[in-house]
Formats: C-alpha cells, sequence, structure tokens
C-alpha cells in the first residue's frame, strides 16, 4: 500500500571526480533522462589513516576542521562537474559522505528508488587491486542493483 506519491527513481553516480567518473555521470544522465530518473553524485571522502577526522587546519584565515576542508572542496569539485556536464532536464543533486567509498555506495545502491549505480574504473593492474584492492570490484559484488562500470577511455 503507497501513500499515493511516486517514488522517484535514481541513478546514483560514484564521483571520485576522475574522467571515468565524469563519463559515468554522463552516461547516467542520458539513461535518466529515458527513465525520467534524478541523479545523485555521491563523493565518499575517506580521512587519511595517519590523521585524526577531527584535526584543524589553517586555511586563509581562518582555522577549520579537516572534514570541513574536504567538504568545501568537494562542493567546489562538484560545481565544476556540473558546470561541464549537460544535464537538460535531468535533476541532479550531490552528497559528501565521509566512510570507506564501497561501503557508502553499497548503501547508495539499496536505497529505495535506486535503479543503477554508475561509476568510473581505474583500470588496477592485479598487483594494485591485490594490494589496494578496488571500489568498483567491491561494489559490483556486495550492490543491491544494477551497476554501470565507465573506464577512463
Amino acid at each position: 500500500m503507497t501513500d499515493g506519491t511516486a517514488l522517484q527513481s535514481r541513478i546514483v553516480v560514484g564521483m571520485d571526480f576522475s574522467p571515468a567518473a565524469l563519463r559515468a555521470a554522463e552516461m547516467a544522465i542520458a539513461w535518466a533522462e529515458r527513465l525520467s530518473a534524478g541523479v545523485q553524485l555521491v563523493y565518499v571522502w575517506q580521512p587519511p589513516r595517519v590523521l585524526k577526522a577531527d584535526i584543524m587546519l589553517w586555511v586563509d584565515t581562518e582555522e577549520v576542521p579537516l572534514t570541513q576542508h574536504a567538504e568545501r572542496a568537494a562542493a567546489e569539485r562538484f560545481a565544476d562537474v556540473l558546470r561541464k556536464l549537460d544535464v537538460g532536464g535531468v535533476t541532479v543533486t550531490t552528497r559528501f559522505a565521509i566512510g570507506h567509498a564501497a561501503d557508502i555506495l553499497t548503501e547508495e545502491s539499496a536505497a529505495p528508488g535506486t535503479v543503477l549505480l554508475a561509476l568510473g574504473t581505474h583500470g588496477a593492474g592485479f598487483l594494485e587491486r591485490a594490494l589496494v584492492g578496488s571500489v568498483a570490484s567491491e561494489v559490483v559484488r556486495r550492490a543491491r542493483c544494477p551497476v554501470l562500470t565507465m573506464r577512463e577511455a
């Protein structure tokens, strides 16, 4: 039983601001237009292991927490990406999250209304995947919706 309101379909894009992620966003917007869906660009920031996330930084003339600085930087990069994308009539939103990218994107894939998760891949070789893992590989294995991966070229 529903309350009469339609659930808005959405496509989630894992945005690391790489050329591959930009291609994934372009593809997501094209699909969203066909599906009358929205697009949410999600940037996941993982604090450096050697620093506490609540460490304070001097930025210009003010002291700000590291997390706030990361969020401001992401907002600037989101603005740049949105200027580059031809969104047409598609509603595009952004989200800044803190954590492990594969965990956050997997959670997003299970959210009501999510019809597709899109993300770029960096073409990591065997050794790099063995040492640090691959967010894309982990998301593909764990996602609760279809996943579209895009390479840079």
